[in-house]
């Protein structure tokens, strides 16, 4: 791969941009994780330069549904083609949270997080309340974005869960949401939950907001 950038180098102007297209899309498409992480770094350092088009989406959707792919490299191509408006991201988000399995699946769901819409956000709330414990738990912690008011009321549910760590979760998704709804609900968690251990993560998860308001 280095070879090739210094050949890149040396051509005419002209032709570089289409070559350096043509190399970033096959190294993303690489099975070779250390050549597709460094790929999509270019990709994220790149600024407003097109390391890849339209024309390459339908080969790069490929590289985000192949299952024999990272799923680290999957999510993190996913989320730079959305930012860079490449594609519509909530089909693919839905389909990865939907198909993907075991530990990949909880590696899906927090990257997720942080591309929220209403769509994919129903989605996360489907799995907090569903029977995987783990990816409840993921979920909880993943529906913790600023604002994200529509996931108070699931959170307050999970936080009365038998399950530890799906509450301890809730309790930090609430923490992220930082809404005057998430206050009172850990408010009430903090002084009244039957787990002495989950009002003491309420209550230190209102400290931490309140030091947060105080900024």
């Amino acid at each position: 791969a280095a070879r090739r950038y210094v050949a890149i180098e040396k051509m005419p102007s002209d032709k570089r941009a289409g070559a350096l297209r043509r190399i970033t899309v096959k190294l993303l498409a690489s099975r070779d994780l250390q050549l597709a992480t460094s790929a999509l770094r270019d990709m994220s350092r790149a600024g407003k330069v097109s390391l890849v088009t339209r024309a390459d989406v339908p080969m790069l959707t490929k590289v985000i549904e192949d299952p024999k792919t990272s799923i680290g490299v999957r999510v993190a191509l996913l989320a730079e083609l959305q930012r860079r408006g490449l594609v519509e991201g909530d089909p693919e988000w839905l389909r990865l949270l939907r198909e993907t399995k075991g530990t990949d699946r909880l590696a899906v769901i927090h990257a997720s997080g942080v591309h929220l819409s209403p769509a994919v956000n129903a989605e996360l709330i489907d799995i907090l309340m569903g029977p995987d414990a783990a990816a409840s738990a993921a979920a909880a912690i993943a529906l913790g974005s600023p604002g994200n008011t529509v996931a108070v009321v699931p959170l307050s549910k999970a936080i009365v869960s038998a399950n530890g760590r799906i509450a301890m979760s809730a309790i930090r998704g609430l923490g992220r949401i930082g809404t005057e709804g998430a206050r009172a609900v850990l408010t009430s968690a903090a002084a009244s939950h039957p787990d002495a251990s989950v009002r003491r993560r309420a209550q230190a998860e209102l400290r931490v907001m309140e030091a947060h308001r105080g900024e």
